[in-house]
């Protein structure tokens, strides 16, 4: 009733003008809730199982849904919406995907209660019997997805580390446990060749760069949608690789200038001084309205000016003949309309020219919000274009096993982990030598969490312990250096990346980047005093906050 209420108000006396600020953000609303509605269909299905997990008032509900062969397919690291009528007739809330595609016939997700709806989820499954199996009460519920989220993209690193903190582990739990299947076929089938399986410090530096070449691919002859935002995503090391010279730094430049951070940044203060512009047009602030609007135009005119240029210089006619330069331009070319108008009104003092600065600045507005759609779509990064990549390499082999991967889950307990535990350990017995588990328990004692731990404290030959249930916090600065001084060991001509997938608290998420940086810089200052060519060993870190 707020929007309609309004609205209304003040059209009895005066002029309304609430009408025109709710109408952009409806529309985008409307326009997001149709798209939802026709790209994504919504799958029901019944409610297998559903547990209810409560550690000293930290409370968790595993949920597991029915999924039919060939349906709802999905990515390690996605996301779903839920629908439970049971719960709520209108509500969706998204959750990550906890299992692998790989479990047949169902799709679980574990789900804090922190909210009036995940409460009433975990006292539905707390209060009754939901399993489906026992003869008991069949629940539906509706799934709509999957979404894209930035763990999906641990498939492009040669070297992993998943990084989880609380219930921020569920995107950990489907990318370590669909890697786990996937390590042990791979196991099977090296153990009908060699009889020795590698350790965890015996990597094949021939095969670093084979995960990179659908990105590769990509990069040389993909539409411009995906370029920048996969070069930005690969810390810039397949740039080098591709671009040399004026050619490099153009398109490292263009790629920053593309990311997610750089426009929202850009679009939130043209926004905030579009609104004090329209605040001073209404105070009828003639003057100050057009120097406002001036300095509107003049932020966003050298940022897509620089952007066209550098694109150009980076991709030539290959950015030329694409959409996203007739986007950028549309977006320079509304913006400097509205500067040169301005200035107009300004000298002229033609006051009923003002309503079209106002109007061309809006058609960049939503330009410019068109844009940031299209980058959240590249993100995401469609499988199709993979497979185009895929299909562009010509006979070059992939290898889809990581060479090494490090699963890091950081709890308050050992008992606030016994929702997943046991299937981790599990899995943790399929693995293969250069994959780890470290479990954390931060509040827990030494005594409690050996007791506690359902893995096998023995050590390999090196004195390494594969997988371990830990007490105290982890040691972010020896983690991360030694996952690059292992990426550098794979390959040490022209380096290897190693990616960092995080999900939890922003304060570790702050920390982990911050540690990255200073890892990445320490590396690549030791190997420049041994050697002039420089390393391109770099730690790239994706997070998901909550």
């Amino acid at each position: 009733m707020a929007f309609p209420l309004l609205i209304i108000h003040g059209t009895m006396r005066g002029h309304p003008m609430t009408v025109w600020f709710i109408c952009g953000p409806l529309a985008i609303y409307m326009l997001d809730v149709f798209l939802r509605r026709i790209v994504f269909k919504t799958k029901r299905s019944a409610i297998k199982s559903a547990q209810a997990f409560d550690d000293n008032g930290e409370k968790v509900t595993k949920l597991v849904l029915q999924r039919e062969p060939g349906v709802f397919e999905f990515k390690p690291g996605q996301y779903a919406e839920i629908r439970i009528p049971e719960i709520s007739r209108f509500e969706w809330h998204p959750f990550t995907i906890a299992s692998p595609p790989s479990d047949v016939g169902t799709i679980t997700f574990f789900i804090k209660a922190a909210g009036r709806w995940t409460t009433a989820l975990y006292d539905l499954a707390e209060s009754e019997s939901l399993d489906g199996d026992a003869g008991s009460r069949v629940l539906e519920a509706e799934m709509r997805g999957p979404f894209g989220a930035p763990a999906e993209s641990f498939s492009l690193y040669p070297h992993v580390v998943l990084v989880g903190t609380g219930i921020g582990v569920t995107p950990l739990l489907s990318i370590w446990l669909s890697l786990a299947k996937n390590s042990w076929k791979s196991c099977t089938e090296r153990s009908a060749k060699s009889t020795k399986a590698p350790s965890a410090l015996e990597l094949d530096s021939s095969s670093s760069a084979n995960p990179s070449i659908e990105g590769i691919e990509i990069l040389k002859t993909a539409n411009m949608l995906f370029t920048d935002i996969l070069s930005l995503k690969q810390g810039g090391v397949l740039l080098a690789q591709e671009r040399k010279g004026a050619q490099l730094r153009a398109a490292v430049l263009a790629a920053w200038l593309e990311s997610l951070t750089s426009n929202i940044i850009l679009l939130t203060c043209t926004l905030v001084l579009e609104a004090l512009v329209l605040s001073l047009w209404i105070g009828e602030q003639e003057v100050a309205t057009q120097v406002t609007q001036i300095i509107a135009t003049w932020l966003v005119i050298p940022v897509f000016g620089a952007k066209i240029a550098l694109s150009l210089v980076a991709y030539g006619l290959r950015y030329l003949t694409s959409f996203i330069f007739l986007l950028e331009v549309l977006i320079f070319m509304g913006a400097v309309a509205s500067f040169y108008l301005t200035l107009q009104v300004l000298i002229n003092g033609d006051k009923a020219s003002t309503i079209w600065y106002l109007l061309t600045f809006g058609v960049y507005l939503v330009l410019h919000i068109i844009r940031i759609m299209v980058i959240f779509y590249a993100t995401a990064r469609p499988s199709s274009e993979i497979e185009r990549a895929r299909d562009q390499a010509k006979g070059e082999k992939f290898i889809d096993a990581h060479e090494s991967v490090r699963a890091i889950w950081v709890n308050k307990s050992v008992s606030g982990m016994s929702w997943v535990m046991n299937r981790l350990a599990e899995s943790a017995e399929q693995v293969a030598p250069s994959y780890a588990l470290e479990l954390y328990a931060t509040r827990s004692k030494e005594d409690e969490v050996k007791a506690a731990s359902p893995f096998a404290a023995a050590a390999d030959e090196n004195g390494v312990t594969q997988h371990e249930l830990k007490a105290g916090r982890p040691k972010w600065n020896e983690i991360l250096t030694s996952a690059i001084e292992r990426a550098h060991a794979s390959n040490p001509q022209d380096g290897a990346l190693v990616g960092v997938f995080y999900c939890g608290m922003p304060a570790v998420a702050r920390e982990l980047q911050n540690v990255a940086k200073l890892v990445t810089a320490q590396h690549q200052r030791k190997i420049a005093s041994k050697r002039t060519a420089p390393c391109n060993c770099r730690i790239v870190v994706h997070k998901e906050n909550f």
